[in-house]
């Protein structure tokens, strides 16, 4: 899923119609608040934060994309493992040659169960604060599989199950990893298995995982199929293709991004956070959400049977 920064615009678009809704109050004054966004991916060394302010709708031609409502010159800082990471005020340049306009800092090396803490000091003296937990990942264990009796005719279902850790909302993704003679490198390479696949008029539909607090899932057996076929579609030599296995990578939102994707429904990640009627928001001092992700990846032996029914080789 591409990343794409113009969601943080529509997190202040919605800020400001939330801020001059007519239902609230119509008589109401404009009031300028300040919003604090940052949401941590774990498993990367750079992390982002945005600085804004909310603006007046009623003016007219007064456009969140071109007027500055990013404030620049705030001191923000995370503290973490006891140890403050200053972020810098950074003007990048895009493909397009618009401005993308955040705080950053890299060299984090973030692990689970443990508090982070984030604090903005703005030009003019006001303090934006709040503080997450990262989920603790590293309890998380496969609990219960069918991946190695999958070559079972009687198993129509690869059901996965893996022990809750707490109130978290899982986005999980299953791949499987393999690599092709073929390929001079010999590369590691991976493929998302969906959760089915539905033709519909000739067209071939791909339905994959929403985020949800289940701790199990189940694919259907022919989405697998469809998948280990593909993997060798342009060599005909089914021989060069050797099977590593599957990877449950299991992406845990903690309770902050887990409360505001209850609220809302919406994907979460560095960039794309909105906030609906509902503003929902755990920033002291302001407006805003800050919270963190972790991805714990989980090997699943695949029935060997079943590799070499394709013709492929098993890496064992």
């Amino acid at each position: 899923m591409k990343i794409d920064t113009a969601l943080i615009y529509l997190f202040i678009i919605v800020l400001c119609f939330i801020s001059c809704d007519k239902s609230v109050d119509t008589s109401a004054e404009f009031r300028e608040r300040y919003v604090l966004t940052s949401i941590i991916d774990c498993n990367k060394d750079n992390q982002y934060a945005f600085v804004t302010r909310t603006y007046d709708n009623s003016v007219t031609g007064l456009d969140p994309e071109t007027e500055s409502v990013f404030i620049h010159g705030a001191d923000v800082k995370l503290w973490y493992d006891y140890q403050v990471f200053k972020l810098k005020d950074t003007i990048l340049t895009d493909n397009d040659l618009k401005e993308k306009k955040r705080y950053t800092v890299s060299g984090l090396n973030l692990d689970g169960d443990k508090f982070i803490e984030i604090e903005a000091l703005l030009p003019n003296n006001l303090l934006l604060s709040s503080i997450t937990k990262i989920p603790p990942i590293s309890e998380i264990k496969i609990e219960e599989t069918n991946a190695d009796n999958i070559s079972n005719a009687s198993s129509e279902i690869l059901n996965i199950r893996w022990n809750n850790i707490g109130n978290y909302i899982y986005e999980p993704k299953l791949v499987i990893n393999y690599y092709s003679h073929s390929d001079s490198n010999s590369n590691i390479q991976e493929r998302i298995i969906p959760l089915d696949v539905i033709v519909e008029q000739l067209e071939t539909i791909l339905v994959f995982p929403q985020p949800s607090n289940n701790s199990n899932i189940n694919f259907e057996k022919r989405a697998v199929d469809y998948i280990m076929r593909d993997l060798s579609k342009n060599d005909p030599v089914k021989s060069n293709f050797v099977i590593i296995g599957l990877e449950l990578q299991l992406r845990v939102y903690d309770e902050n991004l887990t409360a505001y994707y209850s609220s809302t429904n919406q994907f979460l990640d560095q960039f794309s956070i909105s906030l609906d009627s509902k503003l929902y928001s755990n920033i002291d001092g302001g407006l805003g959400i800050f919270g963190s992700f972790i991805t714990k990846n989980l090997s699943i032996e695949l029935d060997e049977k079943y590799i070499t029914l394709f013709g492929y080789s098993d890496a064992k």
